[in-house]
């Protein structure tokens, strides 16, 4: 059997109505949360924490998990 459809499953964090690329921290296993846009995280609460990066530390359960589903191509 073939497959004809792909899909791209992409985790993304929400916190607070915003939308984030999920990623978990390796040193203590709590969510990251990381933006460029400097007003959303001055808003949000975050840290700078590269020239142009603005990131902030949660919990598992403070955040909602969702799959972003874009369609995939082979071609």
């Amino acid at each position: 059997m073939k497959l004809k459809n792909y899909i791209l499953l992409i985790p993304m964090l929400v916190d607070k109505g915003e939308m984030f690329p999920a990623s978990e921290e390796r040193k203590n296993g709590k969510l990251l949360l990381d933006t460029t846009n400097t007003e959303l995280a001055k808003k949000m609460g975050f840290e700078r924490t590269d020239k142009y990066m603005y990131s902030k530390s949660v919990e598992w359960d403070e955040v909602e998990i969702i799959e972003e589903r874009k369609p995939y191509s082979l071609d």
